[in-house]
């Protein structure tokens, strides 16, 4: 069989995979608080496929597409710099429930495309989970997703009781999954993790009953094709400003729409009565692209628009957490390590993300760092600056004065804070542990799989 080797969206044309870590100088307390008395939490974490932050009205975004989010960080702890763990789902998804950065676990790639389909990376059986330590911990677990690279062939069921993973589906059907889920458990606290789908590439025209038109233009003057190398030459060749514009439109239009399905999901724990004992979390797995340096989509380096993501966590107000929002740089390679320490779990064995648990209580944490990995090259975001090492070059941006990362600084030099960062990642490199002896898992993804990686802009 003839094989090509495949890389994930690529922006369209590139790959890059990014992953977080905490400087490793900063020390976590060596006993850190026990959570408060009363019954064990549930916890529920939602993953919004593709949701980039500064596209949610809380984050001052001029449309007001995230209200429900947007009551959710306001009640909660809202992470102003939080970064997905890598650019595309599943090296993404894998971070979050192993709290292992891409190089660790292994899951760096798409796979190899044969004849028969593409044959792609599982998660390593000998790396506990999320799921596996809040089962053993006692509580009831639930995974309900759509999306392709989390099948339970792949090993992302592992650890769930009941892992409803269902191709198509779309927010509100998934949630109706969730509530029959919930109409048959027992007392014991739950883990859910819910993973929509909505608002990724290709956005519809219309999503369900909500107005189309409200946040601009939904009509394209050149429609783009089907399928990755057509797209990037539509994006090339024929893409006016006009049809960039509708696209983000019609992005904005799906994060309202999955937004309300955030709204739903929050009435129906309440109307269960299962909501006030929740940990509640609204997160992402990267963000997306729209030409803010010369790509669409996702998968390409790590610049702000694509690894910077929502990190909201809202707890039971009897836990005396303040809301608000916290500027601490935080990563969703962190999330796992922070909720076990939470609730008072052990730890994940040889995780390597870090408790964000004094950060959610209050203490902000100015030295923290986030390590991105890329097939491009390796980059280091801090509070103020980053800092991406390519194979060819370096580049650093001052993001206080250059948010938007146009002007490469060390273009004449990596020197003063350049200099420090770049220091920095070596160290954070060296440290960073081998992926397990037994990864290298393989499954096979056929006939609808293909088909749904072409439709999502994958092949």
């Amino acid at each position: 069989m003839k094989h090509r080797r495949l890389r994930p969206l690529a922006g369209l044309l590139l790959c890059a995979i990014a992953a977080a870590a905490c400087r490793r100088e900063t020390v976590a307390p060596a006993t850190p608080p026990a959570p408060p008395p009363g019954p064990k939490p549930n916890v529920v974490v939602v993953l919004i496929d593709a949701l980039r932050a500064d596209r949610l009205s809380a984050h001052g975004y001029a449309h007001p597409t995230s209200p429900a989010i947007d009551a959710l960080a306001a009640a909660g702890v809202d992470f102003r710099a939080a970064f997905s763990p890598a650019t595309w789902t599943k090296p993404s998804i894998a971070s979050l429930f192993t709290g292992l950065h891409p190089t660790e676990h292994g899951l760096m790639h798409l796979g190899e495309a044969g004849e028969e389909g593409v044959t792609t990376d599982a998660l390593p059986r000998s790396l506990p989970t999320l799921a596996q330590a809040f089962r053993q911990g006692g509580w009831a677990t639930v995974g309900v997703v759509n999306q392709v690279h989390l099948q339970p062939t792949l090993g992302f069921a592992r650890g769930f009781e009941e892992y409803l993973w269902r191709r198509g589906k779309r927010a509100p059907e998934l949630n109706a999954l969730f509530a029959d889920w919930l109409a048959k458990a027992d007392e014991r606290p739950f883990f859910a993790y819910i993973h929509y789908l909505d608002a990724h590439w290709p956005y519809d025209e219309k999503p369900g009953d909500l107005p189309a038109d409200r946040f601009g233009s939904i009509t394209y003057q050149n429609p783009p094709p089907r399928g990755l190398a057509r797209v990037a030459e539509w994006a090339a060749k024929e893409m006016t400003p006009h049809d960039l514009a509708v696209l983000s439109t019609r992005y904005d239009n799906e994060i309202a729409w999955v937004d309300r399905a955030v709204g739903q999901l929050v009435a129906l724990l309440e109307a269960a009565g299962r909501f006030e004992e929740t940990i509640f979390v609204i997160t992402s797995d990267h963000g997306e692209g729209f030409f803010e340096h010369g790509m669409l989509k996702h998968g390409y380096a790590p610049y702000e628009e694509i690894a910077r993501v929502p990190l909201i966590l809202r707890l039971p107000a009897r836990w005396g957490v303040p809301a608000g929002p916290r500027a601490t740089v935080a990563s969703v390679v962190d999330l796992a390590p922070t909720l076990l320490d939470l609730i008072g779990l052990p730890p994940l064995a040889g995780a390597t993300g870090r408790s964000l648990a004094p950060v959610v209580r209050g203490a902000e944490d100015a030295a923290r760092q986030v390590l991105i990995q890329s097939e491009e090259g390796w980059a280091l975001r801090a509070a103020d600056a980053k800092l991406i090492a390519r194979p060819d070059r370096i580049e650093f941006y001052d993001l206080v004065a250059d948010p938007g990362e146009r002007r490469n600084l060390a273009a004449d030099g990596c020197r003063g804070r350049c200099a420090e960062l770049r220091a920095d990642l070596r160290r954070i490199r060296t440290a960073l542990r081998p992926p397990p002896s037994d990864g290298g898992e393989k499954g096979e993804l056929t006939g609808e799989d293909v088909e749904e990686l072409k439709s999502l802009g994958y092949l």
